[in-house]
């Protein structure tokens, strides 16, 4: 005799399979691969710094931010490269992945933080970078929500030098 899946079994199946499709993984960060250009990314210098902000492509063509700070300031964060217009929300965990390498070794701050005065942090940690690409990688949990929040990589002016950045995920989990 035949059997037949029973419209429960059927019903259930189809509910699991909208289920896990409802809660995949969602990318915040628009350009992270540096292949649209510059693009929503942009590089703050302030005070005394001097610094410029390109794209390189290696030479197979794979594109990656190319900070070069000329002239360093002693206020560190008066250089960094930051991306706006994440609405991120207190208590929900986001993994934050990026690939990264500096002309000397040098450490720097990322953070995530309201993107308007007063500026508030929900988020930040030191990374260390070498003259090597690394890849670096962290789960973060905003103290606060923010409709408007920015992630960046700060106290770039710290010493002159250059920095690369590519590969920049930001995605819920």
């Amino acid at each position: 005799m035949r059997s037949y899946p029973s419209f429960f079994s059927t019903g259930f199946a189809l509910l699991i399979t909208a289920s896990t499709s409802l809660h995949a993984d969602t990318e915040l960060i628009t350009n992270g691969a540096f292949d649209s250009d510059k693009a929503p990314w942009v590089m703050d210098a302030l005070g005394g710094a001097k610094a410029t902000f390109t794209v390189d492509r290696d030479t197979d063509g794979k594109a990656s931010a190319h900070i070069n700070v000329a002239t360093a300031d002693p206020v560190a964060y008066h250089v960094q490269l930051f991306q706006s217009d994440l609405d991120l929300k207190a208590g929900q965990t986001y993994h934050f992945s990026f690939r990264a390498k500096a002309s000397q070794n040098v450490t720097i701050g990322l953070n995530m933080m309201a993107a308007h005065a007063p500026w508030s942090n929900l988020w930040k940690q030191d990374v260390s970078l070498t003259s090597d690409w690394q890849t670096y990688a962290f789960d973060v949990t905003p103290s606060a929500s923010a409709p408007n929040a920015r992630v960046t990589f700060t106290r770039l002016a710290s010493q002159a030098g250059d920095y690369w950045f590519d590969s920049v995920s930001v995605t819920t989990k």
